[in-house]
C-alpha cells in the first residue's frame, strides 16, 4: 500500500483485511457502461478508454505539477487542459 504514488489500494474490512485497487469498475465495462467515477463527475474531469483513444482525444501530455514524476511509474494517464473560464 506504501508503494503506490496514487495512494490507490484500499483496506476492505470483512471476514479479512485485503488491500484492492481500483479495477475501473471491469463490471460495468464488460457491460458497455462507462466505470463509475466517469459516470458520475459532474465536471466531466474522469474519462477511461483505451490510452490510444485518450491520447487522441486529449493529446498525450502525461506530466503535470504536483503528480509523481510519470517516467517512475509510467501510468496509464492522460492530463486534460481545462477549458473553464475563471
Amino acid at each position: 500500500m506504501e508503494a503506490c504514488p496514487y495512494d490507490a489500494p484500499k483496506i476492505v474490512t470483512g471476514n479479512k483485511i485485503n488491500i484492492v485497487k481500483c479495477n475501473l469498475c471491469i463490471d460495468r465495462i464488460i457491460e458497455g457502461k462507462p466505470p463509475a467515477c466517469v459516470a458520475t463527475c459532474p465536471t466531466e474531469a474522469i474519462d477511461a478508454d483505451p490510452m490510444e483513444e485518450l491520447i487522441t482525444k486529449y493529446g498525450d501530455l502525461s506530466e503535470m505539477e504536483g503528480f509523481t514524476d510519470y517516467r517512475q511509474t509510467s501510468p496509464s494517464i492522460v492530463f486534460r487542459a481545462n477549458n473553464s473560464k475563471k
